[in-house]
């Protein structure tokens, strides 16, 4: 693919002889273009290269100013070539060599990143100007903002005092393979309770600490 409107792009056609199909030999005397199907004019590029048999054209601003551009050559005693190009004014450039009209060049990451200079690690200043923000954010929340995490925190930190305070005999129940339903029904089973589906129990102290009962009053039945 060519590009339109730019000078210096070339192409070759062949020269072959009218007379017994021989390489032609000389400087064909004429080119001729007509673009987008106007009228045919006189090319204004010029003939770069010429061999027997073929030449090398290289086309003017002017020659490839359009998009479907066919091309003719002349010379006496040759079978005159037709060449039909098509012309892309923005086509994908594959060799970056300017971006933003700084001339770049081949960078191997692997030995460059390590020695970035202080204009190249520009980008990563403006990254942490951004994550700046999002610490400054964080630190300006209100009280009553934090109070979600704080509830968090306060119930987080209340299942792991309660699971640390389970002992090893106590996480048998959880990690044992013996656990089955008849074993959980066979200490369920000595239970006792009332008639009103109440466990009946005789308590006796909470806290370590003996209830005597018979002499309390309404406000405190136990005395201690």
């Amino acid at each position: 693919m060519y590009r339109k409107n730019t000078s210096g792009q070339t192409f070759g056609f062949p020269k072959i002889s009218s007379t017994d199909g021989s390489d032609k030999t000389g400087v064909p005397t004429l080119v001729a273009r007509s673009i987008d199907g106007a009228a045919a004019v006189t090319a204004t590029g010029t003939i770069v290269m010429d061999a027997a048999g073929w030449s090398v054209f290289q086309m003017s601003q002017a020659d490839c100013n359009g998009q479907n551009i066919v091309f003719k050559a002349a010379l006496s005693g040759m079978i005159s070539p037709v060449l039909n190009i098509l012309t892309d004014s923005n086509p994908p450039d594959v060799n970056v060599k300017n971006v933003a009209g700084t001339a770049q060049t081949a960078i191997d990451l692997g030995t460059a990143i390590p020695n970035l200079s202080s204009a190249q690690l520009s980008g990563f200043a403006t990254v942490q100007v951004n994550t700046d923000k999002i610490s400054s954010t964080l630190g300006g929340l209100t009280s009553a903002q934090l109070s979600g995490f704080n509830t968090v925190q306060t119930n987080t930190d209340r299942l792991s005092s309660t699971l640390g305070g389970i002992s090893s005999a106590q996480l048998n129940g959880f990690t044992s393979a013996a656990v089955t339903e008849a074993a959980i029904k066979a200490q369920t089973d000595k239970l006792t309770f009332d008639g009103s589906n109440n466990v009946a129990s005789n308590m006796k102290s909470t806290f370590d600490t003996p209830i005597t009962g018979g002499s309390g009053t309404a406000a405190n039945p136990f005395v201690y």
